[in-house]
């Protein structure tokens, strides 16, 4: 028999088919998770609170289902995934090599000034600098996190729509605690990456392959999930998550443990100010507004958006990734900037279009992104374990 979450899934198949796309994502998307899996899906409590320990799903109960329906989709045996062997700063290192102009780190951006040829980005050089240093671009691309844009001031103001958007924008907390032990004991489990799902504050512990040494990722949590570890220690919330492996795997580990490690929540990063980005239901809007949400591939004139947040599913890095790769397409093949997004028709403000500095070089480089396979070095292709 399929289990809670395969039929909340074929019920929702069944909606698209009889509703059309459009109308069953406006109806998802005024159910919480947990209403869609009691109400449509039929489930008893106990079914449901099973699905949320072992699928990691009570974060994501009190927000929307359609949000849940599109992170879902992405988690299935007969799809292939990549990981980068060797640790994830050799993605921005890889991207570092291949940019030619100069990178400036403790730089925060703090106001953008549109004029009718080019693009002033204003930023503090130093925490006691007075004055701001001014770049001056053809087009900025910002892909910073919601909460970071909004400390930016822009001039002209951006629309009001789009303020709206940005503040509707929600953000769930995320936190990730890493422990260091001296030699990876799962092995003698048998066990060779995937991860394991506990009741416990830890939720859920993932197993690097064979290979990548002996730092497990002890516990992941995300939304309500994340407010075990919330105002704990370093010291105390890598204890805990010590706790919940030992109650896994044999007190061992406690001896094994060489006492280091690290915790990471993103909800205190002051650069994300948060996790990902789930949306709750959005249970104010009205039948004759048409789509979910605010369009953030339509640049803001010379201003453009990428990011999680900007993109569906929210949460990944690929979606990061087809978004920027959205706004390189848009960049690329530019003819004019408008800021089409004003609140009225008076005062918007036209912009003079001015050449490309870079080209495609194919004829079919200006296909969407979504529809074109990234391939990267350092990567390796493996299917999901459980």
């Amino acid at each position: 028999m399929p289990n809670g979450d395969e039929r909340d899934t074929v019920r929702a198949l069944k909606d698209l088919k009889t509703l059309g796309c459009r109308k069953a994502m406006k109806k998802f998307e005024r159910h919480t998770l947990l209403e869609y899996l009691l109400g449509e899906g039929n489930l008893s409590q106990p079914a449901v609170r099973l699905l949320g320990d072992v699928m990691s799903k009570d974060g994501f109960f009190y927000l929307s289902f359609a949000e849940a329906l599109r992170a879902h989709s992405c988690l299935s045996d007969r799809l292939r995934y990549s990981r980068i062997v060797g640790g994830w700063d050799l993605l921005p290192r890889a991207l570092l090599s291949s940019l030619s102009g100069p990178v400036l780190l403790h730089a925060p951006v703090v106001a953008i000034t549109q004029g009718t040829h080019d693009v002033r980005v204003h930023i503090a050089s130093s925490r006691r600098a007075r004055s701001l240093k001014a770049m001056t671009a053809d087009v900025v691309l910002l892909t910073a996190s919601g909460p970071a844009l909004q400390r930016i001031t822009f001039s002209p103001p951006l629309s009001r729509r789009r303020q709206e958007a940005l503040r509707a924008l929600h953000y769930v907390p995320a936190t990730k605690v890493f422990l260091s032990f001296r030699r990876p004991f799962w092995h003698d489990e048998h066990i060779e990456g995937g991860h394991s799902s506990t009741a416990r504050p830890s939720r859920v512990i993932f197993y690097p392959p064979p290979g990548e040494g002996a730092l497990l990722l002890a516990s992941y949590t995300w939304s309500d999930a994340a407010a075990s570890f919330a105002g704990l220690s370093p010291e105390d919330a890598m204890r805990v998550a010590l706790d919940d492996v030992a109650a896994l795997h044999g007190p061992t580990v406690y001896r094994l443990w060489d006492g280091s490690g690290i915790v990471k929540r993103w909800a205190e990063d002051p650069h994300s100010q948060g996790g990902f980005v789930v949306q709750p239901p959005l249970l104010w809007r009205e039948d004759k507004e048409e789509g979910p949400d605010y369009d953030w591939a339509v640049p803001y004139g010379r201003i453009y958006f990428a990011g999680e947040h900007t993109a569906y599913p929210h949460g990944w890095v690929e979606t990061a990734v087809k978004s920027a790769l959205r706004a390189a397409v848009l960049i690329n093949s530019r003819d004019g900037h408008m800021l089409v997004d004003s609140d009225t028709e008076d005062g918007v403000v036209r912009l003079v279009p001015s050449r490309p500095r870079c080209e495609f070089e194919k004829a079919d480089a200006t296909h969407s992104p979504a529809a074109q396979r990234i391939t990267a070095q350092h990567t390796t292709h493996k299917s999901p374990e459980h």
